[in-house]
């Protein structure tokens, strides 16, 4: 909403369908040339299924984010932000 109306979109979803099962992060940024996933739950609980598929499938991903109603930490590859 505060980019310039101009510049092409650095937001995006990603989804992947398999036999097994469908996958999909919420959002994907793009900032100083790495991809960041970010899933946003509703719940302080939510798996993170489709998070690890993504990183499996993405080895030039490093950091992802996920954004919920838990405190602020990190473990991994995984940085939980509060609402």
């Amino acid at each position: 909403a505060y980019s310039n109306p101009s510049a092409p979109p650095t937001l995006f979803y990603w989804h992947i369908e398999s036999k097994t099962g469908n996958a999909e992060v919420d959002f994907i940024a793009a900032k100083k040339n790495q991809i960041i996933p970010i899933e946003v739950k509703s719940r302080a609980k939510g798996g993170m299924k489709s998070l690890k598929v993504f990183f499996e499938t993405h080895p030039e991903s490093h950091h992802g984010v996920k954004i919920s109603e838990n405190p602020f930490s990190k473990h991994g590859l995984l940085e939980e932000v509060p609402l």
